[in-house]
Parts: C-alpha cells; structure tokens; sequence
C-alpha cells in the first residue's frame, strides 16, 4: 500500500503543474483583453453550428426520394 502512494505523488505534481500553465495562461488572457475577444468570436461559431444544426436536422428528417 505504500508503493502505491509514492508511485501516485509524481502524477499529482505533474497535473499540478498543468493547472498552474492553464492558470498563468488564462490570467494572460484575461489582463490584455483577448478573452473578451475569443468570447465573442466563440459566441458567433456558436451561433452558425446551432443553425447548421437546425438546417440539417429539418433537412434530415425527410423521407428519401423514391426513385
């Protein structure tokens, strides 16, 4: 039971080290403005799928052409 424990620790550190990179990264983002902009422009990528969606999903729902 012991051995496992000491092989978790380096795992733990090394995620801890990603959410640390993520952090400073996002911290970044949010001090010289760039989040407003990728918010924005996340928003309008949502907005052509959810209606790509739509289309293909009314589109889809017909019956195949007999033929």
């Amino acid at each position: 039971m012991g051995n496992q424990h000491i092989q978790q620790r380096p795992l733990i550190v090394y995620w801890s080290w990603v959410f640390l990179a993520l952090a400073i990264i996002a911290g970044i983002m949010g001090l010289s403005g760039l989040a407003g902009t990728a918010t924005a422009l996340s928003y309008v990528v949502f907005l052509v799928f959810f209606v790509a969606y739509l289309i293909s999903f009314f589109v889809g729902r017909r019956p195949p052409p007999i033929g």
